[in-house]
């Protein structure tokens, strides 16, 4: 099985623990709306379910995690088809830890260090922005930028990473009457941030992706600020999480994009547009489907180095060049494929690898839709036109 490690990032009480319960809570049963859900170790899923269940009742909202504790979530997303077949063709493990790290690190030296092992080496890096932070800076309370200062600068060592920004708490920000848009251009209009974001587009070239997506583990109504501007619950709301699924896709989405940006590099030494430009992508696909045979032998002398395509195994070489066969074709074709339409392929998969290449199309299908309900979600595009 593939399985794509990515470390969650993000200062005490910015709700990592909490986004997972929920994206857990979200996807724990297959929605027709999705096509696929997601499978936990049985303690993994128990402990979550445990943390949800405290999100959502009565009670106070969860303690945040002990510095001590590194534990390490394994989603395996699910495919059930019509004839009863489960196929599973990927997993991802995200590793978590306590916020304290980052700021009060010398206190804990020995997870500190294997938190900078972790942050080093992996090739995706969520890194959350506390929605309850963000209202306070866009009120003019600049402290979020220094506490984010240490997360900027731990992850300066990982060059290959992709990085995307959750803004969680997406539910406050939305009742105050914020849009994305204002989020984006306040956070790029300060020097940290924006050297930050610059910095990795200027790592990745064209094409590479930064994004900023916002979700809301509860979901619109059930909590508020209080007169005090504490996040209280609403007594008799329910909970329904909003877009928590979206990170969960992008990560498959920019796993495929990231290894054909390098393949073209590595041929050609040049760069490659943007997904989401048509016709930059079709440039794309046709000259990586007429070069097929190179593709593989590339990807194969990637795996050899890469621990992530060394993990993933025949399974992703063989769907991502499948993937880039069907795009290419697509795109040649100009066929518009509805969103619907391809969630319902994925329930029609025969094998893992088919599943995987048509998920990733469901996903990309879903993200483009995502980018037009919620301009400023593209921080590369974002600074690139500022």
């Amino acid at each position: 099985m593939s399985s794509i490690p990515v470390t969650v990032v993000g200062p005490r009480s910015s709700g990592k623990t909490v986004y997972l319960a929920s994206l857990f809570a979200r996807l724990s049963q297959q929605d027709p709306e999705l096509g696929f859900s997601v499978t936990l170790p049985l303690g993994q899923s128990q402990q979550l379910n445990a943390v949800y269940e405290q999100v959502v009742g009565p009670g106070d909202w969860p303690i945040p995690s002990t510095p001590a504790d590194f534990p390490v979530w394994d989603f395996t997303c699910t495919v059930s088809t019509p004839a009863r077949r489960r196929l599973t063709p990927f997993a991802v493990s995200y590793v978590d830890y306590s916020g304290e790290l980052l700021t009060q690190g010398d206190l804990y030296p020995e997870s500190l260090e294997k938190l900078d092992r972790l942050m080093t080496a992996s090739p995706f890096l969520l890194i959350l922005l506390d929605g309850e932070r963000v209202l306070r800076f866009l009120a003019g309370d600049n402290r979020l930028i220094s506490e984010y200062r240490p997360v900027f600068s731990h992850l300066g060592a990982n060059q290959d990473a992709v990085v995307h920004f959750v803004l969680t708490k997406w539910d406050l920000l939305e009742a105050a009457g914020h849009t994305l848009e204002q989020v984006a251009d306040r956070l790029c209009a300060t020097r940290e941030f924006r050297l930050f974001v610059d910095g990795r587009r200027a790592l990745q070239g064209d094409g590479g992706v930064i994004r900023l997506i916002p979700v809301s583990s509860v979901g619109r109504g059930f909590a508020r600020l209080d007169e005090n501007g504490h996040v209280v619950k609403t007594p008799g709301a329910r909970p329904d999480p909003l877009d928590v699924e979206v990170p969960f896709m992008a990560v498959v989405v920019d796993l495929f994009t990231t290894e054909l940006r390098k393949y073209t590099r590595a041929r050609e030494n040049s760069a490659v547009r943007a997904p989401g430009n048509s016709e930059g992508l079709l440039r794309i696909f046709r000259r990586v489907s007429a070069g097929m045979p190179l593709v593989r032998a590339f990807l194969a002398t990637r795996a050899t180095r890469n621990p992530l395509l060394k993990t993933a195994g025949e399974v992703v070489v063989d769907a991502l060049a499948e993937y880039v066969d069907e795009q290419a074709r697509r795109h040649g074709r100009r066929i518009e494929e509805s969103a619907a339409q391809l969630r319902r392929a994925v329930e029609q998969a025969a094998t893992d690898q088919q599943a995987l290449v048509r998920i990733a199309k469901a996903f990309q299908a879903r993200l483009e839709e995502f980018e037009d309900e919620h301009p400023g979600s593209r921080l590369d595009l974002w600074t690139a036109r500022a």
